[in-house]
């Protein structure tokens, strides 16, 4: 079974009022349990984001000849609000896909809505840390290279 990652002796899971999924009678219920969870969502995806632009910014800095930007500007004017589209369409696939499993007679119980969602909080920070782990990657081929 998936174990969520331990940060100092704590998960995601001892965040109950997040976390707590009750049984829910109507699809309203299961919808308005989703959506009241999106903002805390998308402040922890844009934190984890800033602390990754912050960290390439810094140690790219540190790698590129001066007067040469780490990230094209622009790229940062679409890429940015891109991705957080694209996240808020991922996280609406959480409650979409209840709803699809309880149309057609799955039993969706609490604990896997209550999984699920920390599933995509895990899987976004991965996603959100992937740039920043290819910079890493190609920073270390660049230096072995030129030895």
């Amino acid at each position: 079974m998936f174990k969520l990652p331990r940060v100092g002796g704590a998960t995601l899971a001892t965040i109950p009022w997040l976390f707590d999924s009750p049984p829910l009678e109507s699809s309203r219920r299961v919808v308005f349990w989703w959506e009241l969870r999106r903002i805390p969502y998308n402040v922890f995806i844009g934190i984890i984001a800033a602390i990754n632009l912050f960290t390439i910014i810094y140690f790219g800095s540190k790698n590129v000849e001066p007067g040469e930007d780490v990230i094209e500007p622009i790229l940062l004017l679409f890429a940015g609000p891109a991705f957080f589209v694209g996240a808020n369409v991922c996280y609406s696939a959480g409650w979409f896909l209840e709803l699809f499993a309880r149309r057609y007679g799955t039993n969706f119980t609490p604990l896997l809505r209550s999984r699920l969602l920390q599933l995509g909080f895990v899987f976004s920070a991965i996603v959100i840390t992937l740039p920043l782990l290819l910079m890493i990657i190609v920073a270390t081929i660049a230096k072995l290279s030129y030895r």
